[in-house]
């Protein structure tokens, strides 16, 4: 049974989760690889011709996310846009929803330090392009949900159900994005720390899946990772285009990948470096920091310290098989921060690292609860462990409030694209088709017709100051 508490987390993160999707449904869907997968979808004959395409692809495997952006565009008339709003809304609610139903506060001091990591949820970058790209579906969205989905099953209650029922959502997260192989991380990590609602022959039956999306990939269609030449990637101070990557790192890649773990890593942990690139150094530099570099920065330190205090002692306790259910949220947060980050080794991306950061916030839930319960020691500690979570709190609230003027922000970028885009920039077969152009006209008439805020909406001067406004 839920206490209150839990009941009341859930009333919090649904207002999050509706407040991002009042920002979602003001604004249009993405241009920039949004329209591009709709055309495609327009243009394929059928759900087979699209998944055949799809499935020899080289550089990503993805069959499963052209599949179902081809269903809900069969299924919808030319303008798709609330079809695929209403999915982008739902996985929203859904990922704020099960992020609640994971953590089930049952005290007070639970409740508050739940409060912080929902607005860690809500504010932390990684987080950010799943809520502002209004892609056909929003597959990193997704996937984070997902991979929520299977935390719950494995704090839950043991049952055999629960184990088919994970390996069918790792098997459909491996196939949409890449990202999702780390669904299957969840729930071997769920065992291991000791949360068995996952069953040891379900996570059998995951690591099965695991096995044979590896060897159906890579053994038998033969789809390699990215190369280098795929896109520009950050190196410390510096963005570096394709061919400079592969000038530097041609011959010899590990250092670059080597890099990129660190930097993935320390992404999540510290908000820095961006992309791989060191935002706050280049700003000092350049004498352009601004408040909201220390903002990220502080709210970030405050909590990795926090949990970096609380591995050692859960490790102990880990190896002595005593762990306290606090400790595994800790354990957890580190283990899909590190294999997050291993998976980003090709490149960093905020958006790739969103499912390590939602087990940071479970994390930071646990000991921010563990703190709240020192506040009646003495007056030193209390005093230290107050101003702790008082600084938690209004940091990352700031840092959610960023999110909401930054959805604003983006919203206006994405018409002024659509404003700005010629369907003649496609290819003739493109241009010439009937389906394609009447769904063009449709979305773009239906993109242009939201009333975005103008920009001087996120250029006040406080605004800039204190808000990253993405």
């Amino acid at each position: 049974m839920r206490s209150r508490w839990a009941w009341a987390t859930f009333a919090v993160a649904a207002s999050l989760a509706l407040g991002l999707s009042w920002c979602i449904l003001r604004g249009p869907l993405t241009l920039n690889d949004g329209f591009g997968p709709i055309l495609e979808s327009r243009l394929s004959e059928s759900v087979r011709d699209i998944y055949e395409r799809a499935i020899y692809s080289r550089g990503y495997w993805r069959p499963l996310r052209v599949v179902q952006i081809k269903l809900v565009v069969d299924a919808t008339p030319p303008d798709s846009t609330s079809a695929f709003k209403a999915i982008h809304v739902a996985l929203t609610l859904a990922t704020f929803l099960l992020f609640a139903a994971w953590i089930r506060p049952r005290t007070l001091t639970e409740f508050g330090a739940a409060g912080i990591a929902l607005m860690i949820v809500a504010g932390h970058h990684s987080f950010f392009v799943l809520f502002s790209e209004a892609y056909p579906i929003n597959h990193f969205l997704e996937i984070l949900a997902l991979a929520l989905a299977v935390a719950c099953l494995a704090r839950g209650e043991p049952r055999w159900w629960k184990g088919v029922l994970a390996a069918l959502i790792v098997a459909i997260g491996a196939v949409t994005i890449e990202s999702g192989l780390l669904i299957g991380v969840v729930a071997i990590a769920c065992w291991m720390v000791g949360w068995r609602g996952v069953s040891g022959s379900g996570v059998v039956a995951v690591l099965v899946v695991l096995a044979a999306y590896l060897y159906v990939r890579f053994g038998v269609l033969e789809i390699p990772s990215p190369g280098l030449d795929e896109r520009s990637a950050g190196w410390w101070l510096d963005r570096l285009e394709p061919p400079d990557l592969l000038a530097r790192f041609g011959d010899n890649p590990l250092p670059f990948y080597a890099y990129n773990v660190m930097a993935s890593a320390l992404d999540v942990l510290l908000s820095e470096p961006r992309t791989g690139s060191w935002q706050i150094a280049r700003r000092w530099i350049e004498d352009n920091i601004r408040p909201w570099n220390y903002v990220h920065l502080i709210s970030s330190l405050l909590v990795t310290g926090a949990l970096l205090a609380a591995l050692v002692p859960a490790l102990r306790r880990w190896w002595a098989r005593a762990l306290e259910d606090r400790d595994r949220f800790v354990l957890l947060a580190f283990i899909m921060i590190a294999a997050n980050s291993v998976m980003s080794f090709g490149y960093v991306k905020d958006e790739v690292l969103s499912v390590g950061a939602v087990f940071y916030a479970g994390g930071a839930f646990a000991v921010l609860a563990s703190l709240a319960d020192r506040v009646n020691g003495g007056v030193i500690r209390r005093t230290a462990v107050i101003v702790v979570l008082l600084s938690a709190s209004i940091l990352w609230s700031s840092r959610a409030a960023g999110t909401f003027f930054s959805l604003q922000a983006s919203a206006f970028k994405v018409s002024n694209d659509w404003a700005q885009y010629s369907l003649d920039s496609e290819s003739e077969e493109t241009r010439n088709t009937e389906a394609t152009r009447r769904a063009y006209e449709a979305m773009r008439a239906r993109s242009l017709s939201y009333g975005v805020p103008h920009p001087v909406f996120t250029k006040q001067p406080r605004v800039d100051r204190y808000l990253e406004v993405q």
